[in-house]
């Protein structure tokens, strides 16, 4: 099941990155929207596994 839906996730994702439109913009912005999504992911992380005993 998790090879599954890591092989849909890839074909998402090459489907989205393939579209020129949008591939233009994902190049003009991923030094921004790359470091973004492993911050929000960490903190998320941090926050599900009661890091901060909140």
């Amino acid at each position: 099941m998790f090879l599954a839906l890591v092989a849909v996730l890839v074909l998402a994702a090459r489907y989205v990155a393939t579209r020129r439109p949008i591939a233009e913009v994902l190049e003009r912005w991923e030094h921004v929207l790359f470091p973004l999504v492993l911050i929000g992911l960490g903190i998320v992380i941090l926050l599900e596994g009661g890091a901060f005993g909140l």
